[in-house]
């Protein structure tokens, strides 16, 4: 019997050539071989189904196609390193091409980051290696449990396999951390007080904080370089992204510290007039809020007296954490003059206030009345003297002389005497009337002819009788 090895070799193999091959020696029982021709994947598996952004709650599809290579690939989807069951794929073959569509019947928001892998392997894997296709898809408000990287593979054992890869960018609201206190107790007095309040959101949120009930808004962290008890309030943190509602969460400050007194420093001034009511008060805000006002009066030799209600007009309000004490001291003196002192106490420590009141005395009525009646002479005597200077410099006289006679309408001229056309003088002297025309521009009344008619028969008076020897000029 003869032995030895007989080979076949085909060159250029394609892919008509696989098939079953047998080898027949003669006396021996044929041996039989099975020739695949590998077609080698010629890309990465194609990704699609995500490329519209999807919303919180909605069904993610995502598929992985490969084509070309012999025999078909196995596409397997993989979250991370974890291949997903038969129960998120549904497979299909057709026309040379093989399809994997992984199915996550509900996203939440948890989805953001998310890397899934779709790897196309072909058998044989001593002389294959896997090929990776890597995508990246925006998935809005989607499900954080579905998170990881996902692969869908191809294998076919021999040639490279092929994988494709994506990355989930899922935009979901924004949430505050729900471990950030309600309530935030802080002293008074305390420097570079900070709070901050976190949140998360894809986007990433835009933070503020805003005091309730106001208009007031600071950014975050909140800060105050000093606490007083004014920042004792509710604060609320906004958080803002575009295309959510916005977040928001309420944090009370308290602030708690020794008292303090509202106004400008421990020290303070007041003046009064005699008989007036006098009106000191201290406004105090604390917390605790302490339980009284004290009062004392140092007068002005130096003795000091407690006040209470008893034996003052003491009123002390509250309201909230502020309390206001009132001391009242109707129709003063003289005597009440000097420092009142305003003190209070809580746990963390005391204040005190000392407001100086000074007792103005007033002016007697006798002098007020004294001063006006002297002020009244005075003007008279000014407005004397002004009008007799204006007379002497003629401001505000004038010459009788400058003005024309003017002889009222309703006394006529009396009638002129016959005679004195005839003898063309009076028996007092007076020239004739037509030449006293001439020299005064003016008819001049006469006097009435003696004998005949009283002078105060035509409604003139006269000074006196006159010699004709002497007569002056008529006048009125």
């Amino acid at each position: 019997m003869q032995q030895g090895e007989f080979h076949l070799q085909i060159r250029d193999a394609r892919l008509e050539d696989g098939g079953d091959y047998r080898c027949k020696v003669f006396g021996l029982s044929p041996k039989e071989a099975t020739l695949t021709v590998i077609v080698p994947v010629p890309q990465p598996p194609t990704l699609s189904g995500a490329e519209v952004p999807g919303t919180a709650g909605q069904q993610l599809e995502l598929s992985c196609a490969s084509s070309g290579g012999n025999p078909p690939p196995q596409l397997t989807w993989y979250n991370g390193t974890e291949a997903f069951t038969e129960r998120y794929v549904r497979r299909q073959e057709r026309a040379g091409e093989v399809r994997a569509d992984l199915i996550l019947r509900r996203l939440t928001r948890w989805d953001n980051g998310m890397n899934l892998t779709c790897r196309a392997r072909q058998p044989f894997p001593e002389i294959t290696s896997a090929l990776e296709s890597k995508g990246t898809f925006r998935l809005p408000r989607t499900s954080r449990q579905d998170a990881g990287i996902y692969q869908c593979t191809a294998d076919n054992g021999v040639l490279p396999m092929a994988v494709g890869t994506v990355s989930l960018d899922v935009l979901y609201p924004p949430k505050i951390d729900p471990s950030m206190e309600n309530k935030i107790t802080v002293q008074q007095g305390d420097d570079d007080f900070s709070l901050e309040c976190l949140a998360e959101g894809n986007p990433t949120p835009r933070v503020k904080w805003w005091r309730k009930d106001t208009n007031l808004y600071w950014e975050n962290p909140l800060r105050f370089h000093r606490v007083s008890y004014d920042v004792e309030g509710t604060y609320q943190c906004v958080a803002i992204s575009n295309g959510f509602a916005q977040s928001t969460k309420d944090v009370h400050i308290d602030v708690i510290g020794k008292p303090y007194l509202d106004g400008h420093g421990n020290s303070a001034m007041l003046s009064a007039a005699v008989g007036e009511t006098v009106r000191l008060d201290c406004a105090v805000s604390a917390d605790p809020l302490p339980s009284n006002v004290a009062w004392m009066w140092r007068n002005q030799y130096g003795m000091e007296t407690e006040l209470d209600s008893t034996t003052s007009h003491i009123v002390t309000t509250r309201k909230n954490q502020k309390m206001t004490s009132t001391l009242s001291i109707p129709d003063v003196g003289v005597k009440d003059g000097g420092d009142y002192v305003c003190k209070t106490t809580n746990m963390f420590g005391s204040v005190m206030r000392n407001i100086h009141v000074e007792i103005e005395e007033s002016i007697p009525d006798v002098i007020v009345i004294t001063s006006i009646a002297a002020g009244a002479i005075l003007l008279v005597t000014v407005t004397a003297l002004l009008v007799f200077i204006a007379k002497r410099k003629g401001w505000i006289c004038k010459s009788h002389l400058d003005d024309p006679l003017e002889l009222p309408a309703s006394r006529p001229m009396p009638p002129v005497p016959k005679y004195v056309y005839q003898t063309g003088t009076i028996d007092s002297g007076v020239e004739d009337l037509q030449e006293l025309q001439e020299m005064y521009g003016t008819l001049k009344p006469r006097p009435p002819p003696r004998g005949e008619k009283k002078w105060e028969s035509v409604g003139l008076s006269y000074s006196g009788l006159v010699h004709s020897s002497s007569l002056p000029p008529y006048s009125v």
